[in-house]
């Protein structure tokens, strides 16, 4: 009654007391009760289309470990899946799963794994992330009956393979990170300690600094990415170095002022595996026979004597220069595929890094 006495109308249609008005106050009560309702239904469904989506995600998640690593070759249980989950992170579908093991397994078990659910998904391998938890047990604690023989336990993982589990959550965390040009990203290292929380260092190619907003937005990325709201990220810049060295008319020696520039283009190149060196020779119509061939071998020479720098780290321009000089400069190496990360351990801070 309440709903219907705030209707501008409801006087005169209760004066009129005909059947029409009765019958528009029934319709209109009726309408205005039904959208709450139609919402709430709406929510119910999308609940329901979510939870049927989840099970059908866990149903294939199990069905895929039990087919093919659950057991042995010979038939007997090697693990049982005591947890699995799913989440969105970003443009990933991340799985975790615990699993208690009589035998660890390994990291092509694991990509094995991640292409049998991509398949068995119909989504694209790299939008799919595995955050695998194994614990070790003996065999014999997997079976239904108790074995009247002794078996002996697996050992634990060994510190070589945490290591790898460690890397490939942080590699798999950062595959997809992309810095703003003209920004190149070199490498990065992981750094764990029992007292200070992660570290994360990148190294980035560019001629210029990345901005603070910049690097807020990518250390919040980041952060996200590892699941890790205390991980602390630094960046360090890797300038490129860029010159000249001028020769001598018909000479090909390097003269004592032009060393400061293959010194330092040298020492930058050393330290960074990743950078070659982009090399362009000249020489004037004037001199005759081929001097820019003899004053690039010059400078290689100079640079492999000093600094130990292999030929295969030059990229040779076809540029015709119409001056005695060699131009130089730092590029990043082209390649398709991603760097093997070094791992070490610290005796001193007990820090793993990489």
């Amino acid at each position: 009654q309440s709903l219907v006495a705030r209707i501008p109308a409801s006087e005169r249609l209760k004066r009129i007391g005909s059947l029409p008005s009765r019958l528009l106050l029934i319709l209109m009560t009726i309408s205005l009760t039904s959208i709450p309702l139609y919402q709430s239904y709406n929510q119910l469904s999308e609940e329901i289309s979510r939870k049927q989506q989840e099970n059908q995600l866990r149903n294939n998640a199990t069905e895929i470990w039990q087919k093919n690593f659950g057991s042995f070759p010979d038939g007997k249980v090697r693990s049982y899946i005591s947890q699995l989950s799913f989440r969105q992170q970003k443009r990933k579908l991340v799985a975790q799963l615990q699993v208690v093991t009589s035998k660890v397994y390994t990291e092509a078990e694991r990509e094995q794994y991640k292409q049998l659910l991509s398949a068995k998904l119909g989504r694209p391998l790299e939008s799919i992330a595995l955050n695998l938890i194994q614990i070790p047990i003996a065999s014999n604690e997997l079976l239904p009956t108790k074995v009247s023989e002794t078996i002996k336990p697996e050992p634990p993982p060994t510190v070589a393979e945490l290591q790898s589990s460690f890397l490939t959550a942080v590699e798999s965390a950062l595959d997809s990170l992309i810095l703003p040009l003209p920004a190149q990203l070199m490498s990065y290292q992981a750094i764990t300690s029992p007292l200070t929380p992660l570290r994360i260092q990148i190294a980035y190619f560019s001629p210029r600094d990345l901005d603070r907003d910049g690097q807020a937005l990518l250390v919040e990325d980041i952060r996200s990415q590892l699941n890790y709201p205390t991980a602390q990220v630094n960046f360090n810049r890797i300038a490129p170095v860029a010159g000249t060295v001028t020769f001598a008319l018909n000479q090909a020696q390097i003269a004592a002022n032009q060393v400061q520039l293959l010194d330092r283009l040298g020492k930058t190149v050393q330290q960074n595996p990743k950078l070659q060196i982009e090399m362009s020779s000249g020489q004037a119509p004037s001199e005759a026979g081929a001097p820019a061939i003899g004053r690039s071998v010059a400078v290689r020479n100079y640079l492999q004597t000093k600094w130990q720098i292999k030929p295969d780290r030059y990229i040779t321009k076809t540029e015709t220069a119409t001056q005695p000089i060699v131009q130089l400069k730092t590029v990043l190496q082209k390649t398709s595929q991603k760097s093997s990360p070094s791992v070490q351990q610290d005796a001193v801070e007990g820090e793993l890094t990489r």
